[in-house]
C-alpha cells in the first residue's frame, strides 16, 4: 500500500508540471522541462481524465488513423504499451490488466491498432516530474468514438485502394544544398511531409509556418513567418522500405484562403505532392535525370512543366549549344575559375571552350551553367570535356555516367577530371516526361539544355 501511494503521488506531480503540449497541425508536441520531448502525429481531439496514478498522465490524443511517436531528447527510455482491455467512464480510466509492447525503432513507434496505449517516456536517470513525458493515445475505429466506449460503427470516408509508395531514390537539394528527406514517390510524383519543407525552407524569401486550426479541423499555412519546430522533422529511417499508401483529401488553408490538395497517408503520417505545395507556396522545383536530383529554389518563382511539344517518341533537336552544368562542391565560399575545352574525339579538333567565372555562376543553388557554341552533335558522336586551367581551390572535376549493360543492370562509372586531363562521352538519347502524364513521352540528347552533362568541382589543398 505505501508502494501504490508514493506512484500516485508521483504521477500526479509528472501530470501537473513534467509536460507541456504545443499544438501542431495534426498533431502534438509534449514536452519535458529537461529538454526531452514527444511528437504525436494526427491527433484530432483532446481529453483530460483523473490521473489515479497509473503512470500514464492524464491526458487523451484522439486519431482517427494510424499515429506515429517520434521521440527526441538526451537518453530516452520509451515504455509504450497497447491495452486491448483499457476504458474511459466519464472521467476515469482504466488501463486494464493486459498490454502488449509497442516496438520503438530509431526512436520512432507506429501505433496503428484501435484502441488505447499508454506512453511513458523518461528522458536521463532520474525520475522527476521535470524527466517525463506521459500520456494516452486513443485510435478510433472498430467501435471506439473520442466520448467514450459507446459502441458506434465509423463509416469510412472516401477510402480508397491503397498503392504502392516506393522510397524516393532522387537526391534533393534545397537551394544548393543537399538535404536528406524521407520522400516516397506515388505513381511517378514525389510526395514530402509537410513539416519537412516547411523545416528547410524556413528562414528563406518562401519560409511558410505551419498551424493547426480546430475550429476548421484543418491544417493553416501562414507564409513569410518563420517555421516553428514540433519535433521529428526530417527523420530518417535506417533502411527506407516500400509502404503501402492510402490516399486522403486534406483541406490546407493558405494565408486564410482553403486551398483543396491531395495527400496520402503512410505510416500515420500525412504526405503532400511537392509539385502541389510548390505551387501553393510559389518556390522553384527543378528535376535533373542526369544526376537523378530534385532541386528546391527559395529564390525562384514555381513554372508549371513545359507542356508536350512534340509527338511521343520524337527526338527533340538540342537546343543552341551544348550545355555542362558544374555544381561548386569546394565549399571554400568562393566562386573558382577553370577553363573547360569540348573536343571532337574523331576528328580530334576543338569545338569550344568556356572561361567559368562568376558570369556562370548561379550563387542561389551554388552551379555553373556553361554552354559551348556548339550545335552539330547528333546521338553516337563522341566528345571529350578537357579541364584545362583551373584555380590552386579546385583538385579536380567529378563526372558520373550511367548506362544499362548487356545483362541490364545499371552501370555506374565516375571519372575524376584533373587539370589537363579529360573525360571521354558518347552522345545518347534520354526520354523525359514534358507534363505529368506519364504515358506521354519524349526524347532529347545529353548534353541539351533539357539534359546537360553534369559535374561536380572538387576542393583541393
Amino acid at each position: 500500500m505505501k508502494k501504490f501511494s508514493i506512484l500516485v503521488v508521483f504521477s500526479l506531480i509528472v501530470s501537473v508540471f513534467a509536460s507541456l503540449t504545443a499544438m501542431a497541425a495534426g498533431g502534438v508536441r509534449v514536452d519535458t522541462k529537461n529538454g526531452g520531448s514527444v511528437s504525436v502525429s494526427n491527433v484530432i481531439d483532446e481529453k483530460e481524465f483523473e490521473d489515479e496514478g497509473a503512470g500514464v498522465g492524464n491526458i487523451i490524443f484522439v486519431s482517427d488513423t494510424a499515429v506515429t511517436l517520434t521521440i527526441q531528447g538526451n537518453d530516452p527510455h520509451p515504455n509504450i504499451s497497447y491495452r486491448p482491455k483499457a476504458s474511459l467512464n466519464g472521467r476515469s480510466f482504466d488501463l486494464g490488466s493486459e498490454r502488449e509492447d509497442v516496438e520503438v525503432a530509431n526512436r520512432v513507434a507506429t501505433l496503428s491498432k484501435p484502441g488505447y496505449y499508454g506512453v511513458n517516456v523518461r528522458f536521463g536517470s532520474d525520475f522527476s516530474a521535470d524527466t517525463v513525458a506521459e500520456f494516452v493515445v486513443q485510435i478510433l475505429g472498430n467501435g471506439s468514438n473520442s466520448e467514450g466506449d459507446t459502441k458506434t460503427e465509423r463509416a469510412p470516408a472516401d477510402v480508397q485502394e491503397a498503392v504502392n509508395a516506393e522510397p524516393t531514390a532522387s537526391n534533393v537539394r534545397v537551394d544548393g544544398h543537399e538535404k536528406s528527406f524521407e520522400a516516397y514517390n506515388i505513381n511517378g510524383n514525389n510526395f514530402f511531409k509537410l513539416r519537412d519543407l516547411a523545416a528547410v525552407l524556413s528562414g528563406t524569401r518562401k519560409q511558410f509556418e505551419v498551424s493547426w486550426d480546430s475550429d476548421k479541423n484543418a491544417i493553416n499555412l501562414i507564409t513569410g513567418k518563420a517555421y516553428t519546430s514540433v519535433g521529428g522533422e526530417l527523420a530518417l529511417s535506417d533502411k527506407p522500405v516500400t509502404q503501402k499508401a492510402s490516399s486522403t483529401a486534406s483541406v490546407i488553408y493558405i494565408d486564410g484562403k482553403q486551398t483543396q490538395l491531395t495527400a496520402y497517408n503512410i505510416n500515420g503520417n500525412n504526405y503532400f505532392k511537392l509539385r502541389d505545395i510548390a505551387k501553393a507556396i510559389n518556390f522553384g522545383v527543378t528535376w535533373d535525370g542526369t544526376s537523378n536530383r530534385i532541386g528546391m529554389d527559395s529564390a525562384a518563382e514555381y513554372v508549371e512543366p513545359e507542356a508536350e511539344k512534340s509527338p511521343s517518341g520524337e527526338t527533340v533537336p538540342a537546343a543552341k549549344g551544348f550545355h555542362v552544368k558544374i555544381n561548386n562542391d569546394t565549399q571554400t565560399g568562393t566562386v573558382p575559375e577553370f577553363q573547360l575545352e569540348l573536343w571532337s574525339v574523331k576528328e580530334d579538333n576543338l569545338l569550344g571552350a568556356v572561361q567559368a567565372n562568376a558570369s556562370h555562376y548561379d550563387r542561389n543553388i551554388g552551379v555553373y551553367n556553361l554552354t559551348f557554341d556548339y550545335e552539330g552533335y547528333k546521338a553516337g558522336d563522341e566528345l571529350a570535356l578537357v579541364l584545362r586551367e583551373a584555380d590552386s581551390s579546385i583538385a579536380y572535376i567529378s563526372f558520373t555516367f550511367t548506362k544499362i549493360n548487356e545483362a541490364g543492370d545499371l552501370e555506374r562509372s565516375t571519372y575524376k577530371v584533373e587539370k589537363g586531363t579529360h573525360v571521354k562521352l558518347k552522345i545518347e538519347e534520354k526520354t523525359y516526361y514534358p507534363g505529368e502524364d506519364e504515358t506521354v513521352t519524349a526524347t532529347t540528347l545529353i548534353g541539351s539544355d533539357l539534359y546537360p552533362i553534369e559535374g561536380f568541382l572538387k576542393k583541393g589543398k
